[in-house]
């Protein structure tokens, strides 16, 4: 068997000994075309899809070795499959990058290291392209490459014409290039390894002069050329040992007489001329061909600038420094051919009745070589761990071996010979998964796994009130937190377990917190953790208790006002009156909103920072985060629909759409942003509830009371979204922009900011409900509510009362939510004496509202032209279509719509300082604007009667019961107005209702704080007991803890290496100090760097110990100096070298033991004055 082996191998060997050294693989065109560019039959032609000359391709053309590389089983090469892992670079880079690419980048998984990649030369890159397609790019994308640029692509090779250009390929066309500035260009890079396994075996480019490490002159890769390139048959024709093929001697012969000279020709006239030379046998043979691509581009010599030139020295006579044509059509263009210039080497195609030249060719110098059938090798049958490398094929060129049941490959044989398909064994291995307790599995829970590959994906499920923490096993698995889990590379049986442990939940509020009751809340107090016992008697407040550790939140409702009690508006913040100019003048008769201050007085401050990034609103008790744009300041990555909004710079701007403002939020609350859960999106009427109309600028003023981020509409509308719908356009929801303070509906798909609030403590005045009692989607869909955070799900604020509205029967009508009163005709006729009311100037209103008032209309005379948020309070059903509908339904007449634009009130507008203008309101959908002061509009008239305050009891805050080092300044009351705090720890303070309401007594108690400061030039750490100071000079210069009052706490000191303890601020000498903590202290550690003890004469290196200063010793005859000090130590040295030490003596302690390598020193040595000698000194 051994014998008929070896023969077989010999024959081969001799047989394919004769076969050209690098025989030309087909160009891929199987089509044909006529010089129009229809496509034709191919029979006959004469066209590169008739002959079909070459190689043929294998049935698969390329492999996807799952690692990062695809195999072309034509040429045996292998690329990086990602074609654009690098960008556009210079020649040089391109070199550098493909020769410093290594598994573990450009998603390699190959295990290649750096070196293994080239910069392929101009022949590997033009083998990538197919000429049956017209974009070579977008075939090697369909087959399994990505990113392929359809531009150029840089090769290895440098121009031989000049040492500064490099040639490209342009794998849009397929275009062989001519050369490009290596410095000032940039093109792709497209890394390849490997070679030499293929079908064929892409031939050398001829260039051997290196440019630049990594180049193609200085690889030389590809088949290797035979010397000679090429013989002359004798016969007037020259044979290519390279590639095999036959080529007319002269490529411009004139050939036999029956044929048309053999000049120039266009390319139909061209193929009819080969055929006449077969027709007459020209120089003996019938078989001549036009060239196709390969083979007129194989002539071409890349260490040559000029082709033409290098063939004539070759042999060849007549060859032209011409374009030359071949048999190949171009087929983005197929009345275009391609051509070869055999002045430097450029490829490219043009129009077919182009004259130009032509190179008869024919077959090769030994015909086709002998077949040879691929034989699997000894690994085929065998079981193995990892794929096997070696006896893969007993003849034949193996193929990368793959596996998932099996091991599998191929032995391909070779000119045609069949391939054997071969296969081994798999050793596999038991993964079996287990979930232990409180949880489940998703997935196979066993599995058997081949070496080296990965188990399935397997998920734990924890059950409710759990959560997954990780995974433990046996086998070498190393625990993980993956879930799901995929154990990659299994080389051994496994075992494999899940672990669950308690959820740690936080309290959260429920939906009755804020609320307003007329008795003690018993539902909705949480939505997460355990509701406490509800205390007080109005206001109450209950606690929410975490699980597992959790925190805790703690929970108020209000006192619901009697049936019947308004609610009292605020005021509107202007204070000031302004004449025609816009100049201050005196309020005293002029009836604006300065003068009479409609509303509740603001409280002082208007605004307190609760110290833990939020501001509390004292008017309406509102809580609201200090960053006015949370989600560019915390979650930039959260927005990311900026492209939505055009007006929008950037992505993280904090601009989202409205449903994504929504999301945030429950973002927000799930992450318990700055400690709370309970966050939601303003409704319309909180967030208008922070305006101030005496200012010119919200922004400024906001900026000025603390917050941060209030975006501006100075530049372009930077609107403010909020949770409510605007019911007249369900797909649009009320924004405010936040310095013009227009309420304006805006389409939900736009991109606004968000400005998270949350309900806080009672408060001046309580903001009503807005109506709102329906959810809606992006697009206008009703939808439920549950889960929405929308206006219409939360319905925050103070609930309207039943009826509203009541008709007083004397031409007025009562709103029962606000106190105020208004004429029964929206339009108010009035006296005689005074002007009809129709649309007036603004100064008219004004002046109409008096004569209403000297002529007692409807009997009274405290009428006024109502201010901004008065007028806003008859358009505030959310609910509503039409508010002017609604209106009239409740028994108000001639409210509808206004053609000028809403009705006047009495606020002036300073936003817009150039013109005078006042607010107006548009009672049909809610919406607020500004109108010039000499324009018409609606006047609507309004008085109030004196109205009751409701009790309001007080609260203690959140500071009652809590321990401070200092006086609490926040968080002292949930309800009524803070006295001063008493004592000087603990604390006491009192909680004053108002209106009647009763007081709340309250207190805190006391910590002391202990501040340690680490001073001095060395290092060091000092420890405290009982426990809470830990101090180490590698973490900063100090630390502080609290401790009860009068408790005894003993502080310790531990220097570093090379430093010392000096002593404390507090106590005398280096011990421990104790100090009572009746007060706060503070108290000074300080270390002290150690003087160099020890140094080898003639070194300026310090050190500190024996052993350090022996360990720097490698030689013998040093001498060590040293300072007066005691070192204690045990030495011994491992490699013996003489040493001397100068200043030292020994006590009775210190003793030598000899051994037959070394001499070890142990005990305490003293060095003060006088010489030790210790010889042949080893130290380990």
């Amino acid at each position: 068997m051994n014998r008929l082996v070896t023969a077989l191998i010999l024959l081969l060997m001799s047989t394919s000994a004769i076969a050209a050294t690098a025989p030309l693989p087909r160009t891929g065109q199987t089509g044909c075309w006529d010089s129009g560019g229809a496509s034709i039959a191919c029979t006959g032609t004469g066209q590169d899809g008739d002959t079909k000359a070459g190689v043929a391709w294998p049935a698969s053309r390329f492999t996807d070795n799952k690692d990062g590389t695809v195999t072309d089983n034509l040429t045996g090469l292998i690329w990086l499959k990602n074609a654009r892992c690098f960008s556009s670079q210079s020649w040089q880079d391109g070199i550098n990058s493909a020769n410093a690419l290594a598994s573990g980048a450009c998603g390699l998984t190959d295990g290649s290291k750096a070196g293994e990649w080239r910069l392929p030369n101009i022949n590997e890159l033009e083998s990538l392209v197919n000429l049956q397609e017209g974009t070579p790019a977008n075939w090697l994308i369909s087959s399994g490459f990505w990113g392929v640029a359809s531009s150029w692509h840089w090769s290895s090779n440098t121009d031989a014409a000049g040492s500064s250009y490099a040639r490209p390929v342009y794998l849009n066309f397929g275009t062989v290039g001519n050369g490009i500035p290596k410095t000032n260009i940039t093109l792709y890079v497209w890394p390849v390894k490997g070679g030499g396994t293929g079908t064929v075996e892409v031939a050398a480019t001829g260039q051997s002069k290196s440019y630049a490490a990594g180049d193609d002159g200085a690889l030389q890769k590809g088949a290797r050329w035979p010397d000679p390139r090429f013989s002359d048959n004798g016969d007037q024709t020259m044979v290519d040992h390279l590639t095999g093929l036959v080529w007319s001697k002269d490529p411009n012969a004139a050939g036999p007489a029956a044929c048309v000279s053999g000049s120039r020709k266009p390319w139909q006239e061209t193929l009819d001329y080969i055929n006449c030379l077969n027709r007459n046998s020209y120089l003996g043979y019938n078989d001549w061909r036009l060239p196709n691509r390969k083979e007129l581009l194989s002539l071409v010599n890349r260490g040559e600038p000029s082709p033409a030139g290098w063939l004539t020295s070759q042999g060849f006579t007549n060859v032209q420094p011409y374009e030359y044509r071949s048999s190949s059509t171009y087929l983005l263009t197929p009345a275009n051919a391609w051509y070869v210039n055999m002045y430097d080497g450029y490829l490219n195609a043009n129009s077919k009745i182009y004259y130009q030249y032509f190179w008869p060719v024919r077959g090769g110098e030994s015909g086709a070589a002998t077949p040879v059938n691929g034989v699997c090798g000894s690994a085929n049958g065998a079981t193995f761990a990892t794929a096997p490398g070696s006896g893969l094929c007993l003849a034949g060129t193996a193929s990368t071996v793959t596996g998932n049941a099996a091991w599998n490959w191929s032995c391909s044989g070779g000119n045609g010979g069949s391939t054997a398909n071969c296969t081994a064994a798999i050793r596999s291995y038991s993964v079996t998964f287990a979930s232990g307790g409180n949880g489940t599995l998703s997935g196979t829970a066993s599995q058997a796994v081949r070496h080296g590959a990965n188990a399935t994906a397997v998920t734990a499920n924890a059950s409710p009130g759990y959560h997954f923490v990780g995974w433990s096993g046996t086998g070498g698995f190393v625990s993980s937190t993956s879930n799901p889990l995929t154990v990659t590379a299994v080389t051994a049986d496994m075992a494999i377990s899940a672990s669950f442990a308690a959820d740690v939940s936080d309290g959260s509020c429920g939906a009755s917190h804020g609320l307003w009751f007329s008795s003690a809340p018993t539902v909705s107090l949480c939505v997460a953790g355990t509701a406490g016992s509800v205390s007080g008697s109005g206001p109450w407040s209950w606690s929410c208790s975490g699980g597992n550790g959790g925190s805790t939140a703690q929970c108020w409702g209000n006192v619901a006002p009697a049936p019947g009690t308004p609610l009292l508006l605020p005021r509107s913040g202007q204070v000031n009156c302004y004449g025609t100019t816009n100049n201050v003048i005196a309020c005293s008769g002029t009836g604006q909103d300065g003068e009479m201050q409609a509303g509740v007085a603001w409280p002082a401050p208007r605004f307190v920072d609760n110290r833990d990034q939020t501001i509390t609103d004292k008017l309406t008790g509102l809580v609201w985060s200090r960053d006015a744009n949370p989600m560019k300041t915390r979650d930039p990555s959260f927005d990311n629909d900026y492209y939505l909004d055009p007006g929008s710079q950037s992505v993280g701007d904090g601009k989202v759409t409205w449903q994504h403002a929504l999301e945030y939020v429950k973002k927000l609350n799930k992450e318990n942003y700055l400690g709370f859960s309970d966050w939601r999106m303003p409704d319309r009427d909180e967030l208008r509830s922070l305006e101030n109309l005496q200012q010119a600028s919200q922004v400024t003023w906001l900026n000025s009371w603390g917050f941060s981020n209030v975006m501006s509409s100075e530049i372009k509308a930077n609107y403010y979204w909020t949770s409510t719908t605007n019911t007249r356009s369900t797909a649009f929801a009320f924004c405010l922009s936040m310095d013009a303070l227009a309420i304006t509906p805006i389409i939900k798909n736009a991109n606004y900011f968000l400005w998270p609030v949350r309900s806080g403590e009672l408060s001046s005045v309580a903001l009503p409900k807005t109506g709102q009692t329906a959810c809606y989607d992006a697009t206008g869909k009703v939808i439920s509510c549950t889960g929405t955070g929308q206006d219409g799900e939360l319905q925050a604020g103070r609930g309207w009362p039943a009826p509203r509205f009541v008709d007083n029967g004397d031409g007025t009508i009562s709103d029962q939510l606000t106190g105020l009163a208004w004429t029964t005709d929206a339009h108010a006729p009035g006296p005689a004496a005074c002007t009809p009311a129709v649309s007036k100037t603004w100064q008219s209103a004004l002046n109409y509202i008096k004569c209403l008032n000297q002529n007692s209309y409807l009997g009274k005379h405290d009428w006024r032209l109502p201010n901004k948020k008065e007028l806003e309070s008859m358009a505030l059903n959310a609910a509503e279509f039409d508010n002017a509908t609604w209106l009239a339904s409740l028994g108000f007449s001639n409210v509808g719509y206004d053609p000028f634009g809403g009705y006047w009130s009495s606020t002036v507008n300073l936003y817009y300082p150039y013109s005078r203008a006042a607010w107006v309101v548009g009672i049909t959908q809610g919406s607020g604007g500004i109108a010039d002061m000499t324009t018409s509009r609606f006047v609507w008239p309004v008085r109030s009667s004196p109205i009751a305050a409701a009790p309001i009891n007080g609260a203690c805050g959140t500071s009652n019961g809590h321990s401070f080092a200092v006086a609490p300044s926040t968080g002292l009351c949930s309800a009524g107005t803070a006295s001063s705090v008493t004592g000087t720890g603990p604390w006491s303070w009192t909680c004053q209702g108002a209106n009647g309401g009763s007081n709340a007594t309250c207190s805190s108690g006391v910590v002391r704080i202990l501040a340690v400061t680490l001073a001095g030039g060395g290092s060091g750490s000092v420890n405290s007991n009982p426990a809470g100071i830990a101090c180490d000079s590698s973490s900063g210069p100090g630390c502080s803890a609290t401790f009860a009052s009068g408790t005894g706490v003993t502080l310790g000191a531990t220097p570093s290496v090379n430093a010392f303890f000096g002593g404390w601020s507090a106590c005398t000498g280096t011990g421990p100090c104790q100090v009572t903590m009746d007060a706060s202290r503070d108290v000074t550690a300080t270390f002290s760097a150690n003087p160099a003890l020890l140094r080898i004469d003639g070194s300026s290196a310090a050190y500190y110990s024996l052993d350090a200063v022996l360990r720097a010793i490698s030689t013998g005859g040093k001498t060590v100096l040293a300072k007066a000090t005691s070192l204690v130590e045990n030495v011994i040295m491992t490699s013996p070298a003489d040493v001397l030490f100068k200043g030292g003596f020994t006590d009775a302690s210190f003793k030598v033991r000899s051994t037959a390598s070394s001499t070890v020193i142990s005990g305490s040595m003293k060095i003060r004055l006088g010489t030790l000698r210790v010889e042949r000194l080893a130290v380990r």
